[in-house]
């Protein structure tokens, strides 16, 4: 039995059962550390805390070796892993073996992914090894892949489980791209129907997201579902004024990715017979489809980069006074973005950076960006992980921001100065202001401490106490 019991990678073979009156749950979580991706820190920082509040998870996730098969170009933080020494940690293989050619035509069915059938047989395995031995009150599944929590129904419905599912992101409403058909949001629908009816509880990471998954599923029970955002892990105090303060040279920074493809954007909102064909297998446009529509521009710098060429038409002393820098996987679209807009001597992309120089980074600017995507006639769901580590740094926000999750969040904090992005004159009039005279921001200390991932895990506690009695 290949049973690790933490991160360092060391093996037993027996099950070692604590002895004491925390509760087991079998914790489900595909993506882990080392692996470095934006889902791994949300199912970590649970692990992390549970422990402290009467709940022993016993972690089943991908076996390492596998992570560069899956994520070949996807980064690796060893020293996150180090946070599930003394853990008890499954690593379990994905099957090598080649997937039938109908198992992959089921699988693009929907939208969720193939990682079901690829690392379900060994998983089921494991699952059959360990159950006896740790007899796990409950399932906790987290998702995406979203084909995981599916996983999770199968476990839970074998040993009579109770089964919380934690959606990271909205699986059906998910439009980054479309559908290839109405068909496969159908089928897609059908998926998440049917983890969200076996589950005990649903949790989702904004409020929106739950509006978002009643309205497609009106007949699952509200009371199934609760909120648990993202958050941080280090301990700030809030309580002082943040003072912006006029400079001689001003420093905006943006760590991480942006989400945005211009194709992805021109399938979404342009009429089948505009669209671009560029892959001659890619489905017909004809029969693409979209549940709402979204536009991913906005999630990209290019309405923040339309107000800083209007600040420098406006006051061109600035052009030497600015400074924007980008840290993270450079996009193809995004030079020719910066060539645009005539930014090519205030904008800098520094690449890759591990999490320490990150934060050395967003603690020397003066001012940090986010985006949100606009959805058409709606509200966006989406509040990006970086927004709960800006948060710990206390430097000013600029929020280019859409109606939805993510301006909601960044306007209970305080933290944040919003900027409508349809409105680059009056952004640059208020950028001006900024760089030129000092101003203060007073952060919601009582809301922006419940954002700690230790109150955050003591909900999800309570969540799982409640699942099994």
């Amino acid at each position: 039995m290949e049973l690790s019991t933490g991160g360092s990678g060391n093996y037993i073979d027996i099950p070692m059962v604590l002895k004491d009156s925390r509760i087991n749950i079998f914790f489900l979580a595909y993506e882990l550390p080392p692996l470095q991706t934006g889902g791994v820190y949300r199912p970590l920082y649970f692990i992390k805390y549970l422990r402290d509040l009467g709940i022993n998870p016993i972690i089943l996730t991908l076996h390492h070796d596998d992570i560069g098969y899956r994520w070949p170009r996807k980064g690796r933080d060893h020293s996150l892993a180090k946070i599930l020494d003394g853990y008890t940690v499954i690593q379990v293989h994905e099957s090598r073996e080649k997937i039938p050619f109908y198992k992959i035509a089921l699988s693009n069915g929907y939208q969720g992914g193939n990682e079901h059938i690829t690392w379900k047989k060994n998983l089921y395995f494991k699952v059959d090894e360990l159950f006896n031995s740790y007899r796990p009150e409950a399932i906790f599944a987290t998702g995406p892949p979203f084909t995981i929590l599916e996983l999770g129904v199968q476990i839970a419905k074998k040993y009579q489980l109770p089964l919380i599912s934690d959606l990271r992101d909205a699986w059906s409403q998910w439009n980054y791209k479309p559908y290839n058909s109405k068909i496969q949001y159908y089928l897609t629908l059908r998926s998440e129907r049917r983890v969200l009816k076996r589950s005990t509880a649903i949790i989702a990471t904004s409020s929106q997201t739950i509006h978002d998954l009643q309205k497609a599923h009106p007949k699952i029970p509200v009371e199934r579902f609760h909120l648990i955002t993202n958050g941080f892990d280090q301990k700030v105090d809030f309580t002082d004024k943040v003072k912006i303060k006029a400079a001689n040279k001003i420093r905006i920074g943006y760590v991480g990715s942006f989400y945005y493809n211009p194709d992805f954007r021109g399938f979404v909102l342009n009429p089948w017979w505009k669209k671009v064909r560029k892959d001659r297998l890619s489905q017909p446009f004809i029969f693409q489809y979209v549940p709402k529509r979204e536009d991913w521009l906005y999630r990209s710098p290019y309405f923040f980069f339309k107000s800083i060429k209007a600040l420098l038409a406006e006051h061109p002393k600035l052009i030497s006074c600015v400074e924007i820098c980008f840290v993270g996987t450079k996009d193809k679209w995004f030079d020719p973005m910066v060539e645009e807009f005539g930014l090519e001597n205030v904008v800098q992309h520094l690449g890759r950076m591990s999490i320490e120089k990150s934060h050395d980074f967003q603690k020397k600017c003066d001012f940090l960006l986010l985006t949100s995507a606009k959805v058409l006639n709606g509200l966006d769901y989406s509040i990006a992980g970086k927004t709960f580590e800006y948060f710990t740094m206390k430097t000013p926000i600029l929020g280019y921001v859409c109606n939805g999750a993510q301006k909601d969040i960044l306007e209970k904090s305080g933290l944040a100065i919003i900027l409508n992005p349809d409105e680059p004159n009056i952004c640059a009039e208020r950028l001006f202001d900024l760089f030129t005279k000092d101003n203060y921001l007073e952060p919601n200390n009582d809301f922006l401490q419940t954002l700690h991932r230790r109150f955050l895990t003591s909900k999800l506690s309570d969540i799982i106490q409640q699942s099994i009695t």
